[in-house]
This record gives structure tokens, sequence and C-alpha cells, in this order.
């Protein structure tokens, strides 16, 4: 499975990059356990699961590739993209606190986006004065 496009705004990196920067986005590849009761709608469900992962506001469900059934529960395999404040971490450190969250059994990759801190503070979008 690979990873999808990261946001263009925001410089994406597999390593933590030099200077003051934190991480806004996390795109994962993962294998997670979805409750059997969410078979009806498998991406809310796998969303609702990433949910869980410390730090994320916002999940956007990418792909999901293999589904494998099992008595109480269904195991998926998911690209996902996760956005939030992930704080100053590594793609190993961010692998490890996905992976801590409750329903992720296997972080396969983690991609960075990272954004200079308090990038998003206090500024003005820009505007077109033509």
């Amino acid at each position: 499975m690979a990873l999808y496009g990261t946001h263009p705004e925001h410089e994406s990196a597999h390593e933590h990059p030099d200077g003051d920067a934190e991480a806004v986005a996390i795109e994962v590849d993962a294998e997670v356990r979805v409750p059997r009761g969410e078979m009806g709608d498998l991406p809310a469900g796998v969303a609702d699961v990433l949910a869980n992962v410390g730090g994320a506001t916002v999940v956007d469900v990418g792909e999901i590739e293999a589904v494998r059934p099992a008595s109480l529960d269904i195991y998926v395999d998911v690209t996902a993209r996760l956005e939030g404040d992930f704080g100053d971490r590594d793609a190993d450190a961010l692998a490890v606190h996905v992976a801590d969250a409750f329903g992720v059994e296997t972080v396969h990759a983690v991609a960075i986006e990272y954004a200079p801190r308090g990038a998003d503070e206090g500024t003005d979008p820009p505007h077109d004065h033509g």
C-alpha cells in the first residue's frame, strides 16, 4: 500500500526537519481492527478507530485494501491522513504513537507533513487585489 499525496502547502518529509517545526498532519499505512457492527459503513468505522490517535482532529480515510472479517471484529489495511497537533515527533515516534491508539494493530509506514511552528496562528490568507 502506498501513502497518498501530501498537502502542497506544507513540507513533506519522512525525517524531522531542521529548525522550529511541528507535525501538522500524518499519513499512515496501518492495519486496524474495526468493531463488527461497523461493517455497514466500514470507512466510518475506520475513521472512528483512527480518531483515537492522540492529537488527531481530522481523519481522512483514503484506501481500504484488505478486509478480513473475524468473529468479533473486522481487520482492514488502510491508508489514511490524520490532521492535528502531533508536536515535534519524528516518523519513528509517530509510528509508535499511532500504534498505541486503541484498535490500531500495526503501523506499516508514516509520512509527516511539517509546518513552521505557529505558521497558521494570526495570519490572514492572501488577498487578490487585481
